[in-house]
């Protein structure tokens, strides 16, 4: 299993997102795969099943078919089905995080991470979220947090870019 730097990982989201581009798939697979992330990082059960099922044997596949055939898309079914039978269930996230990399990429769609000192009203963050994209001229995901070290005001990260415009931030 070679898994340094996530070669293997990378490779799996590659080959499958040129995949469903090339059958048309790429908007119904990646909400799938989405749910089946979110579900792989809300149950540490089915995490550690994950690791372990391709050690398993059949009775392992068994349970994955139980419970995933006729509820997604064949090819999704076909790539557990893919990774089980390479042993590499272990990284089912990995290769997932990597796969939504390359569709927000595709799509035109940056991951916004915002940090506030106090809650906000959903409208509020509705609009700091419309503004946000207006400035950028794309699609944003967000992802809103509360920190009191802010002190006030909020930070805003744009992938990789921090925009600190809280009081903390002013102070230091």
């Amino acid at each position: 299993m070679k898994t340094e730097k996530g070669k293997t990982p990378r490779a799996y989201a590659r080959v499958l997102f040129d995949l469903f581009v090339e059958r048309q798939l790429l908007e119904v697979v990646h909400g799938e795969l989405m749910e089946i992330k979110a579900l792989v990082r809300a149950s540490r059960e089915f995490a550690a099943f994950l690791s372990v099922a391709c050690f398993m044997g059949t009775r392992g596949w068994l349970i994955l078919e139980e419970l995933f055939k006729g509820r997604v898309n064949p090819l999704t079914y076909h790539l557990l089905k893919m990774l089980h039978a390479e042993r590499h269930l272990g990284f089912l996230d990995r290769v997932l995080d990597d796969f939504d990399g390359l569709y927000k990429k595709a799509t035109g769609v940056v991951d916004v991470r915002i940090e506030t000192a106090f809650a906000l009203a959903g409208e509020q963050i509705e609009r700091l979220c419309d503004m946000i994209a207006k400035r950028l001229k794309c699609r944003v995901t967000t992802q809103v947090a509360i920190n009191p070290g802010l002190l006030g005001g909020l930070k805003i990260r744009v992938e990789d870019e921090v925009h600190d415009m809280s009081l903390a931030g002013q102070l230091g």
